[in-house]
């Protein structure tokens, strides 16, 4: 099937599926990888259009960003995602663009064996990319105060839904699966190792001490949660909260309004997880050698702007003498440096991650791709072995600091 007939299909099938008025056109959007291949001046591959999976639908009733859902999201996994983005439209939250519902309810609709999400569409400021990351200070900081408000969104859903079935129900066991997909890895790894590019035998090389770093930072994450009655208390998170997710609209000379996409990695884990996987993911750079490093400057404006709203967040409407109370206990926080080995963990378990996620697309596909994504386990390994994610609670608490006076 052409692309072309692919695209009047699905037109035919949104048609019927939403109340959208006439759709005008349909256009597919180009994905992150082929978007970091053009910046860098690089070929495209001939199938390119036939790896989109998003979409700008215009209509007579205005334009909507059409996401194609990735295959390995459950329908159990889709539909909790899509009960908290309707409760957050409800409670005017503002922290992801408005989900729109088909005619028969719910909220997707499916088309050739395949489910789609359909959202009102945001005019960006600019378009967001992390695996080519150009964000500024500005944005960073914009980012962390959205991820705050992100987090407190989670807080009150969950509150919202403690009798319901629904909160038993989202995964929380991704930091546990970690350490066990690592040891895959490396055992597929070393199988395919001679046919395989120099990073990946790098990896398997260092296997010991990447191994012994990955468990180390595994159990400085499990430290430090909150315990109620001897029950971790656990929160929902983002799960993927990185430049690409990211929206900055385009106000036309106004407040900057910043919005978060692609929720299909919600699940409970500490707050710290979303924290130090968004500073690895909005932090890296390369330098003029194209040489991957963390832009401490910019972890600085990140948590600068997640603080500061989570300082702002803690006094609102408390009285003086629970005001005093919370300025007592971070200032102790500062003081004492508690927890000051969580949010290096994170980042270090970001890391781990996203080798998993790459290396995984590199050996299973686009192949169109594969280059890209080895490079990406290349930054991932840079970062691990140069690095030292140490620095984040330094500036963490001297960010806490700043912001207590």
């Amino acid at each position: 099937m052409s692309n072309s007939t692919a695209i009047s299909l699905l037109k035919d099938a949104l048609q019927n599926a939403y109340e959208l008025g006439k759709i005008e056109a349909i256009e597919s959007i180009a994905t992150d990888e082929e978007e970091y291949l053009k910046a860098k001046g690089a070929p495209l591959p001939a199938d390119v259009e036939e790896l989109r999976s998003a979409f700008r639908v215009t209509s007579s009733s205005g334009s909507y960003f059409l996401k194609r859902v990735s295959s390995w999201v459950s329908d159990e996994q889709l539909k909790r995602v899509e009960r908290f983005l309707k409760w957050s439209e409800e409670k005017l939250l503002s922290i992801s663009p408005k989900l729109i519902e088909p005619v028969a309810g719910g909220g997707h609709c499916s088309f050739e064996n395949q489910r789609y999400q359909l959202f009102e569409f945001v005019e960006q400021e600019k378009r967001q990319n992390w695996m080519n990351n150009q964000v500024s200070s500005t944005d960073c900081r914009l980012a962390g105060a959205l991820l705050l408000r992100m987090h407190e969104a989670f807080n009150s859903y969950v509150s919202f839904e403690q009798k319901s079935e629904d909160q038993q129900t989202w995964s929380s066991d991704v930091l546990e699966e970690t350490l066990e997909k690592w040891k895959n890895l490396v055992s597929l790894l070393t199988k395919k190792e001679d046919a395989l590019p120099q990073v990946f035998s790098q990896l398997v090389q260092a296997e010991s001490t990447l191994t012994t770093r990955l468990s180390k930072a595994l159990d400085s994450a499990s430290k430090g949660k909150i315990v109620n009655e001897g029950q971790t208390v656990k929160y929902l998170v983002h799960g993927d909260f990185h430049p690409g997710n990211f929206l900055i609209a385009d106000c036309k000379g106004k407040s900057k309004v910043a919005w978060a996409i692609d929720f299909d990695h919600m699940h409970f884990s500490f707050p710290h997880f979303d924290l130090g996987y968004a500073l690895v993911m909005f932090g890296h750079r390369k330098n003029d050698q194209q040489k991957t490093f963390i832009d401490w400057e910019l972890v600085r404006a990140f948590l600068f702007g997640f603080a500061k709203s989570w300082y702002a967040w803690g006094v609102r409407d408390v009285s003086e003498e629970t005001q005093s109370e919370i300025l007592e206990i971070l200032q102790k926080c500062v003081k004492e440096r508690i927890n000051d080995d969580i949010l290096p963990a994170h980042m270090t378990i970001a890391c781990f991650l996203i080798i998993d996620w790459a290396a995984d697309r590199f050996l299973n596909g686009p192949q169109a791709f594969a280059g890209l994504y080895e490079g990406i386990v290349s930054d991932m390994l840079q970062l691990l072995m140069f690095e030292d994610f140490n620095k984040s609670a330094d500036i963490y608490f001297e960010t806490l600091k700043e912001i207590l006076g």
